[in-house]
Protein backbone atom coordinates (compact mmCIF):
# COMPACT_ATOMS: atom_id res chain seq x y z
CA UNK A 1 0.00 0.00 0.00
CA UNK A 2 1.41 3.35 -0.83
CA UNK A 3 0.31 6.41 1.34
CA UNK A 4 0.72 10.19 0.22
CA UNK A 5 1.85 12.96 2.10
CA UNK A 6 0.07 16.17 0.58
CA UNK A 7 2.52 18.75 2.19
CA UNK A 8 5.58 16.81 1.06
CA UNK A 9 5.99 14.91 -1.76
CA UNK A 10 7.70 12.07 -0.19
CA UNK A 11 6.35 7.88 0.33
CA UNK A 12 4.96 6.28 2.70
CA UNK A 13 5.72 2.21 1.97
CA UNK A 14 3.84 -0.28 3.83
CA UNK A 15 5.05 -3.57 4.22
CA UNK A 16 2.45 -6.54 4.57
CA UNK A 17 3.34 -10.16 6.86
CA UNK A 18 4.10 -13.66 5.00
CA UNK A 19 6.88 -15.07 4.24
CA UNK A 20 6.10 -15.13 -0.06
CA UNK A 21 4.60 -11.31 0.44
CA UNK A 22 8.05 -10.83 2.06
CA UNK A 23 10.32 -11.61 -0.44
CA UNK A 24 7.83 -9.82 -3.02
CA UNK A 25 8.70 -6.55 -1.17
CA UNK A 26 12.61 -7.21 -1.93
CA UNK A 27 10.92 -7.29 -5.65
CA UNK A 28 9.11 -3.57 -4.85
CA UNK A 29 12.17 -2.19 -2.90
CA UNK A 30 14.37 -3.13 -6.56
CA UNK A 31 12.20 -1.12 -8.98
CA UNK A 32 11.71 2.06 -6.26
CA UNK A 33 15.37 2.01 -6.13
CA UNK A 34 16.07 1.51 -9.85
CA UNK A 35 13.56 4.30 -10.57
CA UNK A 36 14.92 6.22 -7.98
CA UNK A 37 11.39 6.88 -6.37
CA UNK A 38 12.15 8.21 -2.60
CA UNK A 39 10.60 6.21 0.54
CA UNK A 40 10.70 8.36 3.33
CA UNK A 41 8.74 6.14 5.75
CA UNK A 42 9.24 2.50 5.86
CA UNK A 43 5.88 0.87 8.53
CA UNK A 44 5.48 -3.09 8.70
CA UNK A 45 4.65 -6.22 10.41
CA UNK A 46 6.06 -9.88 10.22
CA UNK A 47 8.62 -10.48 7.24
CA UNK A 48 7.54 -7.01 6.00
CA UNK A 49 9.09 -5.76 9.36
CA UNK A 50 12.38 -7.65 8.52
CA UNK A 51 12.67 -6.76 5.26
CA UNK A 52 11.80 -3.19 6.12
CA UNK A 53 14.30 -3.48 8.81
CA UNK A 54 16.79 -4.79 6.62
CA UNK A 55 16.39 -2.02 3.71
CA UNK A 56 16.27 1.20 6.86
CA UNK A 57 19.76 -0.02 7.93
CA UNK A 58 21.18 -1.08 4.42
CA UNK A 59 19.25 1.00 1.86
CA UNK A 60 20.60 -0.48 -1.29
CA UNK A 61 18.62 -3.79 -2.26
CA UNK A 62 21.63 -6.16 -3.24
CA UNK A 63 23.19 -5.28 0.14
CA UNK A 64 20.36 -6.00 2.36
CA UNK A 65 19.71 -9.62 0.64
CA UNK A 66 23.38 -9.95 1.47
CA UNK A 67 22.70 -9.32 4.91
CA UNK A 68 19.69 -10.58 5.25
CA UNK A 69 20.52 -13.97 3.96
CA UNK A 70 22.51 -15.30 6.50
CA UNK A 71 20.66 -13.73 9.34
CA UNK A 72 17.51 -15.91 8.61
CA UNK A 73 20.30 -18.93 7.84
CA UNK A 74 19.74 -21.93 4.92
CA UNK A 75 17.36 -23.72 7.14
CA UNK A 76 14.88 -20.91 7.10
CA UNK A 77 15.94 -19.74 4.05
CA UNK A 78 15.07 -23.07 2.08
CA UNK A 79 11.63 -22.83 3.12
CA UNK A 80 11.39 -19.93 0.53
CA UNK A 81 12.61 -22.58 -2.20
CA UNK A 82 10.62 -20.29 -4.72
CA UNK A 83 11.96 -16.64 -3.62
CA UNK A 84 13.33 -15.61 -6.60
CA UNK A 85 9.87 -16.15 -7.86
CA UNK A 86 8.43 -14.00 -5.18
CA UNK A 87 10.64 -11.41 -6.13
CA UNK A 88 9.68 -11.19 -9.81
CA UNK A 89 5.95 -11.36 -8.96
CA UNK A 90 6.84 -7.68 -6.67
CA UNK A 91 8.96 -6.65 -9.73
CA UNK A 92 6.18 -7.09 -12.16
CA UNK A 93 3.02 -5.64 -9.65
CA UNK A 94 5.36 -2.55 -8.78
CA UNK A 95 6.01 -2.08 -12.35
CA UNK A 96 2.50 -1.93 -13.54
CA UNK A 97 1.92 0.21 -10.32
CA UNK A 98 4.96 2.56 -11.33
CA UNK A 99 2.75 5.33 -13.48
CA UNK A 100 0.51 5.88 -10.57
CA UNK A 101 3.59 5.78 -8.05
CA UNK A 102 5.30 8.48 -10.18
CA UNK A 103 2.17 10.73 -9.95
CA UNK A 104 1.72 10.28 -6.41
CA UNK A 105 5.65 11.98 -5.50
CA UNK A 106 5.28 14.44 -8.34
CA UNK A 107 8.13 12.67 -10.59
CA UNK A 108 7.57 12.84 -14.33
CA UNK A 109 9.28 10.85 -16.98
Amino acid sequence: MLKRNKEKQSLTLVLGGGGARGMAHVGVLRILEREEIPISRIVSTSMGAVIGAMYAQHPDVAEADVVLRPKVGAQHWSEFEHADMFVRLGEEACEEALPKIREMVGIKK
